[in-house]
């Protein structure tokens, strides 16, 4: 909508000056005569009048490109309704996390989820499982999306997503919903929706070794990546593929 708003007014403008300044040159400047009416021109010394040369044409516009900046700037506040926080690539990166969701947690919107790669509250099917909780209202109460869909479970018997099947490498950015969004998704997204957003048009390798120890010496973690994409079809399509191994103590 702004490009469209700019674009009319600067068209607006540009009609509003040909117009009143196309008069202007198409007019010839005269000179007023001397002689008397009925009276030949050159008899008694009388001077006919002269007519000044036409201006110029204007040369037609040359179809130069219109760049409105700020236009690309990626905001979701722009088109939500509800609070979004975005959490970027370059903040994942520097984190340094092995997994997303020790990004997530440093969110005070986040609370602490009931599973965890630390916590499996004693059942022998989460462990190892890595969630989110929003307001600690509930695992179940948090929506989790990847390009705005759905994710199947990774519990059995669950709708808890677990974040250990999304590589880091992969997202872009992360949007967080931290306002209830249950009457667009349903009672799964009462404290909030997490959706993470892929990255388009990777092309390249990526290989990343990662290695991490607390300042006492315990917690030591380690990851080692590849990550491959390319375009097909004239860059219409593209195809991500990772393979990592980690280990977290």
């Amino acid at each position: 909508m702004i490009i469209s708003l700019k674009r009319s007014l600067l068209a607006t403008t540009l009609l509003g000056g040909v117009a009143v300044s196309a008069p202007a040159f198409a007019q010839d400047a005269q000179t007023p005569s001397t002689c008397p009416p009925g009276t030949p021109a050159g008899t008694n010394g009388c001077v006919a009048p002269e007519t000044a040369p036409a201006a110029p044409a204007l040369s037609p516009a040359s179809n130069e490109a219109i760049v409105v900046t700020g236009s690309r700037i990626v905001s979701p506040n722009i088109t939500s309704l509800a609070p979004v926080q975005v959490v970027g690539e370059q903040d994942i990166n520097r984190s340094g996390a092995v997994n997303v969701q020790d990004v997530l947690t440093q969110n005070p919107a986040i609370g602490t989820p009931l599973l965890s790669t630390t916590n499996s509250a004693f059942l022998t099917s989460g462990a190892g499982t890595a969630t989110i909780d929003l307001r600690n209202l509930g695992t179940n109460r948090t929506l989790i999306l990847i390009n705005g869909r759905r994710v199947v479970g990774g519990l059995p018997g669950s709708p808890i997503v677990d974040l250990n099947v999304i590589p880091t490498q992969f997202i872009e950015r992360i949007d967080i919903l931290t306002g209830g969004a249950s009457s667009l998704y349903g009672s799964d997204a009462v404290a909030g929706v997490v959706n993470f957003i892929y990255k388009r048009n990777f092309e390249g390798l990526l290989m990343e070794v990662q290695y991490g120890i607390t300042e006492l010496g315990d917690w030591p973690r380690y990851q080692v990546s590849a990550t491959a994409g390319a375009n097909f079809a004239g860059d219409r399509g593209n195809i991500m593929v990772h393979i990592g191994y980690s280990d977290d103590k």
